[in-house]
């Protein structure tokens, strides 16, 4: 079916857009072991889903992608029924769930049904489980031939299963808390491989295989973070009945795990930093993916713990999670506009540009009125900035109008207005408040400047001062103060 739709240079040109640009992202086949002949022999599937998915991004084409992805969805369900379990098989469910056909409503959206399946097969081959003759490196068993290219066949298929089911892990956890779903795997999932690899080459395992890819130790990085997000929930969220454990000092195991992250973060950038080349585009955008996905994993940890149920333990200390919420978005939004410039961006799976509008949405809902308290009019401003910047970027990296950057921009831009109005709304309504009145009154006899309005309107929008407006003595003693400052010429108001 898909050789009737698509030419054999069409097929090549396919291949090397997923090989050149998607890849890249991902990093889960090897460029070796899947030339098109050969992935068409190992599994049709996963032949067709390349071929699919990469004609999104194929120019002169467009009418290619929805043709193929419906034939994709056809042998989805197929080879799940009559197919061959193989690694590929998982491999093609991982790239379905990764790049989704558009769907109208976000229940027709399958992504999390494809990662399932993916698991599922995943546990069902004991990806999870090294066989029982292993290649690691450069040492072969007893039982294999000592020929070079036997073992560097063996060793990366080797690869390619370990590949496949840390990938399934990241996604497991990166998807689950994306779309608030249970975990599929558990967290020592990996525990044996990793044990395996460590016992043979040592803590730097990652960057001693001979045959691996360039991207495996990126792999190993991101599921380094996840794992410590994992033991953080389990840990908070220990009660016996599912909820918070309200015994455990959560504001110092919130601290710990902030600086656990942090740490461990600066640790695998300095590693990964070390072993790449300025001149190689790709594994500098993959570093500068991997900072973008710390910092948004640090952020979901953050927002999980402090809605489910943080703020109703501690609301003693509701700014400070504020604050580390802000903190951790701002970083979020900043890396992911860092990566703007890069060609590679616009092919990244769907899973970045729903991650970009999360950390917005964070940012948009700390404007409102509701918890304006622990942010100062500035900071307000440079959320409004920061969030119109990455409008702009989902725009520009969208192929069409059916694509998730395209689709995430317009819901960002209506979230967007709403959030100004509301904003513009508030300070009306502030300017109208009798204790505001009264300020401007008490101003005005105190000194007849020009500033006096611009003063009056700061304070009111100060975080720290607009919950003291109540009390009119007490603020109108420091707005006289202030204004006496202005009229010798001592102090300036803030734009």
């Amino acid at each position: 079916m898909i050789r009737r739709l698509v030419t054999e240079s069409e097929v090549k040109e396919l291949f090397e857009i997923y090989f050149n640009d998607m890849n890249p992202s991902i990093s889960l086949l090897d460029p070796l072991l899947y030339t098109p002949e050969k992935t068409f022999d190992r599994s049709p599937f996963l032949f067709g889903v390349i071929c699919s998915i990469a004609s999104r991004f194929m120019p002169n084409r467009y009418d290619l992608f929805r043709m193929l992805s419906y034939h994709a969805q056809q042998c989805a369900s197929g080879d799940l029924i009559f197919g061959k379990k193989t690694v590929e098989s998982v491999q093609a469910y991982i790239l379905m769930a990764l790049y989704p056909m558009p769907s109208r409503q976000r229940s027709e959206n399958r992504s999390w049904m494809y990662l399932g399946c993916a698991i599922r097969l995943a546990s069902k081959l004991n990806l999870h489980y090294l066989p029982s003759t292993v290649v690691i490196g450069e040492t072969a068993t007893p039982h294999m031939s000592t020929d070079r290219a036997q073992q560097e066949a063996h060793t990366r298929e080797l690869l390619n299963r370990t590949r496949t089911c840390f990938i399934c892990h990241n996604l497991d956890q990166s998807f689950g808390m994306l779309l608030g779903k249970p975990l599929s795997v558990r967290d020592d999932w990996v525990g044996p491989l990793l044990e395996k690899y460590i016992e043979a080459l040592g803590d730097g395992w990652w960057c001693e295989t001979t045959f691996g890819l360039k991207f495996d130790l990126h792999i190993c990085a991101l599921n380094a973070l996840l794992r410590a997000i994992a033991k953080f929930h389990q840990t908070v969220f220990s009660d016996s009945g599912g909820g918070v454990n309200t015994k455990l000092p959560l504001e110092t195991l919130a601290q710990s795990f902030e600086d656990e992250i942090e740490e461990l973060g600066q640790k695998w950038s300095d590693r990964i930093g070390r072993l790449t080349p300025a001149e190689d585009t790709q594994l500098v955008f993959r570093l500068d993916l991997l900072r973008f996905e710390y910092s948004y994993n640090r952020l979901m940890a953050l927002v999980f713990a402090f809605q489910s149920g943080f703020r109703g333990v501690v609301m003693t200390t509701e700014t400070v999670w504020l604050d580390r919420c802000h903190r951790a978005a701002i970083e979020t939004l900043n890396n992911i506009i860092d990566l703007a410039p890069n060609p590679y961006l616009r092919f990244a799976p769907a899973s970045f540009s729903i991650s970009a509008t999360f950390a917005c949405t964070v940012l948009l809902k700390l404007v409102r009125p509701r918890f304006s308290n622990g942010l100062e009019a500035h900071q307000e401003e440079e959320i409004l900035k920061l969030v119109a910047r990455v409008i702009d970027m989902l725009n520009t990296i969208a192929v069409d109008e059916h694509h998730t950057p395209r689709r995430c921009a317009i819901f960002l831009r209506s979230l967007f207005a709403q959030a100004e109005s509301r904003r513009v709304d508030h300070l009306h309504l502030l300017q109208r408040h009798p204790t505001y009145l009264r300020l401007r009154t008490r101003m005005s006899t105190v000194c007849n400047n020009p500033l006096a309005d611009r003063l009056v309107t700061t304070l009111s929008r100060n975080s720290q001062i607009r919950t003291r407006m109540i009390r009119f003595r007490k603020c109108s003693l420091m707005v006289i103060g202030s204004g006496i400052m202005i009229s010798s010429g001592q102090g300036s108001v803030p734009r």
